[in-house]
């Protein structure tokens, strides 16, 4: 068993925002936050010293911001309020404040649940979503669309067969497999909100830990392998919810997509931020069940043995 931050204990915040419960401290421009975090990919905690290099005004800033909104980490404050101005940031904290208190976030006991798998996270988002779906009654499991894979970045990640399951950079992985995704057993907004729930439990409120996003677009066997235009509606549910989490995706990876689904790009983008839309890299081909990954992955992305595993992964959901 394991704690979803690595650790069991109740985490407390100096004046300054920063977390005393870890070993934190400020160096000149640079955070330096020794942090317990879920691995999903090895399923036990690891600490990891994490330096992370911050804007000065920004940290100043993050400061003022941490202290009008005590309930939010001071790496919250400082991640809406970088890329845009106090005032824009001070309106984001209050909107994830409502989003915090209309999904009861608040009811999750973060710091003393336990998990044995990364299976169990998905399950745990699951149920809480439910709640706020009463009409809803699954009569089958809601698919795990969504995982992540790897250890902490900054470190080796490699399994208990010594494969390396992270990216070459050390990001971990946010796998997506859309073609798993079935609206008839449950309505899109329950994907959408079991989403951002799950990546919320992955994720460490108190750090700064950012993903790399790989959206496999390939069929399924048994799937039910949707129309990629299907997908615009929950891509806009998605893409709300992910506003509260800035800085939380360095590159967004989608492939092999089909050259047919080149028209809803056009209108997926047009409501996503400047800023993602420069984050995300398209890989068109044929996205049979076969088909391959493009070389480029494991030229600058992802090692092979990363891909293979990645593949176990997916083939492992086959019917």
């Amino acid at each position: 068993m394991m704690s979803i931050d690595g650790n069991c204990h109740k985490r407390t915040e100096s004046e300054d925002g920063t977390d005393i419960s870890f070993t934190t401290t400020f160096s000149d421009n640079v955070f330096v936050n020794t942090i317990g975090t879920f691995d999903p990919g090895c399923m036990h905690s690891s600490s990891v010293h994490l330096d992370v290099d911050l804007d000065p005004q920004t940290r100043l800033d993050a400061k003022i911001l941490h202290k009008e909104f005590p309930d939010m980490t001071f790496a919250e404050s400082y991640r809406f309020r970088r890329l845009r101005s106090m005032k824009k940031a001070r309106k984001k904290l209050k909107s994830y404040r409502e989003w915090r208190k209309k999904y009861n976030m608040g009811d999750i006991p973060i710091d003393s649940l336990s998990f044995d798998n990364e299976k169990e996270v998905w399950d745990y988002a699951v149920s809480h979503s439910l709640r706020f779906f009463p009409d809803v009654n699954l009569e089958e499991k809601l698919p795990r669309f969504a995982r992540m894979i790897g250890k902490h970045p900054n470190r080796t990640s490699v399994d208990s067969d010594n494969i390396r399951t992270d990216s070459i950079c050390g990001k971990r992985i946010l796998y997506f497999l859309p073609m798993m995704i079935d609206a008839d057993i449950a309505p899109l907004e329950l994907y959408a909100l079991t989403f951002a729930i799950y990546f919320y439990l992955t994720l460490d409120r108190y750090g700064f830990e950012d993903n790399m996003c790989l959206l496999d677009a390939r069929l399924g066997k048994g799937w039910p392998n949707p129309s990629p235009f299907s997908f615009i509606p929950l891509a806009k549910m998605i893409s709300k919810h992910m506003d509260w989490f800035p800085q939380r995706l360095d590159k967004i990876f989608c492939s092999p997509v089909p050259l047919a689904a080149s028209i809803g790009w056009k209108v997926v983008k047009r409501f996503l931020k400047p800023v993602v839309v420069a984050k995300i890299n398209i890989y068109w081909g044929s996205s049979s069940i076969n088909s391959l990954p493009p070389k480029e992955f494991e030229e600058d992305y992802f090692e092979q043995s990363t891909m293979s595993f990645l593949e176990k992964e997916r083939r492992s959901e086959f019917c």
